[in-house]
């Protein structure tokens, strides 16, 4: 079973992945919040630009305050010292052992964590809504937010349309999915609705 001290490893300490060295992920997060790294966002006052990436700020206090409320209930005392060292220690001795639910829990977290700094450092373009009812159950807007049941995904990994005939559509409603030449069967569905 995973634990959390891989992930630990992996926000922490540089690592592999995908066969090329990388840092920490904290240190990434940490550099994404540098001046013009975010693509020169203007201010509250629409004249200068952001001189900080807000949303990795937001991210990296989000993290923190997580990690540290986490500390403090399975410790029963504040951490003081950095969000690294908060997270090597809570797997490091002296301190006692994880209990395994504890250590399953704080895994999920840091899964989320790392998913999110992932998406953050390498956004990708987000699935195509469409406003149509789904053929499949007839919902056209689901769940609390009323987002579009059904949404397509058209964009390779460097962004690109694909050909059609590589698309995938889905139905956040009943789970319906179309592949392939499926999708165009899909759009012909939709354009006779």
């Amino acid at each position: 079973m995973p634990s959390f001290a891989v992930h630990v490893h992996q926000l922490t300490q540089p690592h592999i992945s995908n066969g090329e060295h990388q840092p920490p992920l904290l240190t990434r997060l940490r550099n994404a919040t540098t001046p013009g790294s975010d693509g020169g966002k203007s201010g509250g006052d629409g004249g200068k630009p952001v001189p900080v990436n807000l949303s990795a700020v937001d991210l990296f206090c989000k993290i923190e305050t997580k990690a540290r409320n986490e500390w403090r209930l399975l410790r029963g005392f504040v951490y003081v010292g950095t969000l690294e060292n908060l997270l090597w220690d809570l797997i490091s001795p002296p301190f006692v052992e994880l209990p395994e639910d504890w250590d399953t829990y704080l895994y999920g977290e840091a899964s989320a964590w790392i998913d999110e700094i992932q998406g953050l450092l390498h956004p990708t373009k987000p699935r195509r809504r469409l406003h149509r009812p789904c053929p499949a159950c007839g919902v056209k807007y689901h769940g609390k937010d009323r987002e579009p049941a059904l949404t397509v995904n058209c964009w390779d990994e460097q962004e690109v349309m694909l050909h059609p005939s590589f698309w995938d559509a889905s139905c956040a409603a009943c789970g319906a999915e179309w592949h392939g030449q499926d999708v165009q069967w899909l759009a012909r569905a939709l354009v006779a609705a």
